[in-house]
């Protein structure tokens, strides 16, 4: 062989192991696009997750946040109610005491008087 034609053989031998690497290069790249794409997907479905979690959260925490207004509305209700007997109590246990010592002054004055006819009814029988 000669010169050109053992360089021509070197060249076609560069170019095989050229176009095989770059055949290797091209399945390399799908691969890495098939890699990227199932990513992709794989990204979308979480975001997709994630934008539900968010909604539902969202939607649960503005269900508490009702829930927890309407537990302090009837906090302040309940409040208001005990505050009110509590009042009327205070009321009832000051009109007791009323009606205890006007009870108490009648029957002392009863006392007395049962006392004075007693005792007037035993001068009149002595006479």
């Amino acid at each position: 062989m000669t010169q050109i034609e053992e360089r021509l053989s070197q060249l076609e031998e560069v170019q095989r192991r050229t176009q095989t690497q770059i055949n290797q290069l091209v399945e390399v790249q799908l691969q890495t696009q098939v890699s990227i794409s199932q990513m992709s997907n794989r990204v979308g479905q979480l975001s997709s997750r994630v934008d539900e979690f968010v909604f539902q959260s969202q939607r649960l925490f503005g269900q508490q946040a009702t829930r927890l207004i309407n537990v302090e509305g009837q906090t302040e209700r309940l409040e208001a109610i005990a505050k009110k007997l509590d009042r009327d109590y205070e009321e009832q246990k000051a009109s007791l005491n009323e009606y205890r010592i006007t009870t108490d002054a009648t029957l002392e004055r009863i006392d007395r008087i049962l006392d004075y006819l007693v005792k007037g009814s035993g001068d009149s029988e002595n006479s």
